[in-house]
């Protein structure tokens, strides 16, 4: 080959790869743009809710018992049944046979209250002949302290008898008011120990059409919860029945923990029941809004989490400059607004990519509303989850390195 085919040849070579590589790296390379991607702020609405279990309770329960330990004789009513002031719940059997000992007190009383009509009579009598000068003193006050005596006597056998005749008046249990019977804990049979305060023989409750929902609210989450604050309740018994819609009435002081062990503070909500779908004792899931607002400037919660290192090798990259804030000028704008949420963000203006102060409003920790410091022109940086694979192979790398 001639010296001119040859430089022909390498020219020839040269223009082809020059060419083919001007052509991939337009029309095939990856561009380094996918280093990350940006959004712009958007207006959205957000609400903060707060998530709550609890139980169902009827309206106005109360436990009624006995003052007294007792067996459980009968039983005259069931769950459910409605009864008036003074119905005969329950009958119990104490262990004194019965109203033997009312008996026996009434006959100490009627032994005791003749005795002492006699020594007030005689008391009467030797009093005039001791006003009289035919008697004497010492005898006077012999007597005086007999009839004093037969007076404490009656007393005692008379609170004997008021004592047997409440123990066995106890054995009969009424209604204290008109309601519903919710709950019967004791069979027939069993004994009731009155000396335990938690022990009940029944439930009533005022009516069914109205449920008390008692919630537990988090420790973590009290603070955000005001009375009047409006829930929207819903039970696993009915999956698809709209919410119940009720307001907290009652905020408890007292802790209590969850069944997961959570330390937690009793909330009430009061809920409509006129079909009485609700029962005592249900489940309850509740949704508490705290706070909303509409059409405020937002951004997605993820544009906080993305990783600096990363940032910085993308703009090294791309020829971007990298314009991180000093810690000084972080620490200055926490201390000038004391009690302000604020957060930190990167947008990109033009080729460089800027960190950002920002102050947060309100959030659903999916997206956040923005108070002051950027604007809806600003192109946010974002992570959604869905990063370049060259954004994965260089954080990779710099894990690594």
């Amino acid at each position: 080959m001639s010296i001119r085919g040859l430089i022909a040849t390498i020219f020839g070579i040269l223009f082809i790869g020059g060419g083919s590589w001007f052509f991939y790296k337009k029309y095939f390379s990856p561009p380094l743009a996918v280093l990350f991607k940006t959004q712009k702020p958007e207006k959205k609405s957000i609400a903060k809710v707060i998530h709550a279990e609890g139980y169902l309770e009827a309206e106005g329960t109360s436990n009624i018992g006995s003052l007294i330990s007792a067996r459980v004789k009968k039983i005259h009513v069931v769950e459910g049944q409605r009864v008036t002031k003074g119905t005969l719940l329950a009958e119990l059997e104490n262990n004194h046979g019965g109203d033997t000992d009312l008996r026996e007190a009434q006959a100490r009383v009627a032994k005791d209250q003749a005795v002492l009509t006699y020594k007030k009579a005689n008391y009467k009598r030797e009093q005039a002949l001791f006003k009289a000068g035919q008697l004497a003193a010492d005898a006077f006050e012999k007597l005086t302290m007999e009839y004093e005596i037969a007076q404490a006597d009656a007393q005692l056998s008379q609170a004997a008898y008021d004592r047997e005749k409440f123990r066995l008046e106890q054995t009969m249990v009424y209604a204290p008011r008109d309601g519903v019977i919710v709950y019967i804990p004791v069979k027939v049979g069993e004994i009731f120990a009155a000396d335990v305060p938690s022990n009940k023989i029944f439930e009533l409750a005022d009516n069914l059409t109205t449920m008390k929902a008692r919630l537990q609210i988090d420790e973590n989450k009290i603070g955000d919860v005001a009375i009047g604050m409006q829930a929207k309740i819903t039970v696993d018994a009915y999956p698809d029945h709209a919410p119940w819609i009720g307001s907290i009435s009652n905020l408890g002081l007292a802790k209590v923990s969850t069944t997961e062990g959570k330390a937690a503070y009793p909330a009430d909500v009061m809920l409509k029941n006129p079909n009485e779908l609700l029962r005592p004792g249900m489940t309850v899931h509740a949704k508490l809004t705290v706070a909303k607002v509409k059409d405020v400037l937002a951004v997605p919660g993820f544009v906080f989490q993305l990783n600096r290192k990363t940032l910085q090798h993308a703009a090294q990259l791309l020829g971007y400059a990298f314009k991180a804030l000093e810690p000084a000028a972080k620490k200055n704008a926490l201390a000038a607004q004391p009690g302000a949420n604020i957060k930190t963000l990167w947008v990109q203006e033009g080729k460089a990519l800027v960190e950002k102060m920002v102050t947060i409003g309100l959030t659903d920790n999916a997206c956040f509303q923005i108070l002051a410091g950027i604007s809806d022109q600003d192109d946010v940086l974002v992570d959604d989850m869905n990063a370049s694979d060259e954004l994965k192979r260089i954080a990779k790398q710099i894990a690594g390195s």
